[in-house]
């Protein structure tokens, strides 16, 4: 078995976590699993809180593969989208996301 879990919460509101585990047969059963649950805790999250900056972690087989936040812009608005396609990246690959490197 393949044990994999998440946890969303926003700084907002630490105190309400949305926290899902489980276990898998396969890896990929595993972290398409993960995935999901982490797709529609953030989709609950953006729902319920929508100027709220979100936290994700995702941990497959107790390796953390997604330790991530999202980001807020000058005029307040959350980039929700960002860390959904993290989260859909480590869903779809199993792989740990490497953002794109910022030439500063």
């Amino acid at each position: 078995m393949i044990c994999w879990s998440i946890t969303a919460y926003t700084a907002t509101e630490p105190d309400d976590i949305l926290a899902d585990a489980n276990a898998a047969t396969t890896y990929t059963e595993a972290h398409r699993a993960a995935g999901d649950a982490a797709l529609a805790a953030l989709d609950h999250l953006a729902g319920e809180q929508p100027h709220a900056v979100p936290f994700l972690t995702i941990s497959i087989d107790d390796e953390p593969l997604l330790l991530a936040c999202a980001s807020k812009d000058d005029h307040g608005t959350v980039d929700h989208a960002s860390l959904k396609a993290a989260a859909a990246h480590v869903r779809d690959t199993g792989q740990a996301h490497a953002p794109a490197t910022t030439p500063w």
